[in-house]
């Protein structure tokens, strides 16, 4: 397999890996290489960051491993702000 060429499942690891430490030089290429011809891993990588970036405004929730519920008024405000990013 070509060393530059990720399938889709690792990419989705290497987007998740990257939210919580740094991924090594090559890791980065084969993700950026593999961002810029897969839309849905594209897409699926700006619904990460999203997503991470809202759970953590509930940290203690998140700290004391309490499970979180969204009302589905905050479900639909993050379905919103999804569509809205991936349309950018």
């Amino acid at each position: 397999m070509n060393l530059m060429v990720l399938s889709c499942q690792k990419a989705g690891q290497l987007i998740e890996k990257k939210q919580v430490k740094n991924l090594t030089i090559l890791e980065k290429l084969q993700l950026n290489v593999h961002l810029r011809i897969c839309e849905r891993c594209a897409d699926y990588e700006k619904q990460s960051v999203l997503i991470d970036a809202m759970l953590k405004k509930h940290p203690k929730q998140a700290l004391n491993g309490q499970e979180i519920r969204l009302s589905d008024e905050i479900k639909q405000r993050i379905q919103k702000e999804l569509d809205k990013r991936i349309k950018k």
